[in-house]
């Protein structure tokens, strides 16, 4: 929710890949922020098999967020930078500016 009104409408969000269906995550970011999102595995592999160039999209997404949990802060940056994203949000605790914190989910911004 905080998301979604806290951000502009265009906001493109990183999150876990699976942030979807795992505990601790809430709802899906494009659901419950009405956001669009990098990856989120469930939804964009399924709408995948319906295009080819989404397809491609899809798998190199896929590509760049392996090892998601394990990526550094830098890394998270780096690749949010690289797709345009404007805010990230993970249940990790990160050395970026925390826009908001709901139980174990924070909210970072990726702002330049």
């Amino acid at each position: 929710r905080w998301i979604r009104a806290s951000t502009p409408a265009d906001a493109f969000v990183l999150a876990d890949p699976g942030h979807a269906w795992k505990p601790g995550m809430g709802t899906a970011v494009r659901i419950g922020a009405a956001r669009d999102v990098f990856l989120e595995e469930t939804k964009d592999v399924a709408m995948a098999m319906y295009s080819r160039e989404a397809a491609h999209r899809v798998a190199a997404r896929i590509e760049a967020t392996q090892g998601f949990d394990e990526m550094s802060t830098d890394a998270l940056r780096a690749l949010g930078a690289e797709a345009g994203c404007t805010v990230l949000a993970v249940p990790r605790v990160l050395d970026l500016p925390l826009l908001y914190q709901a139980g174990d989910t924070r909210v970072y911004s990726l702002a330049p």
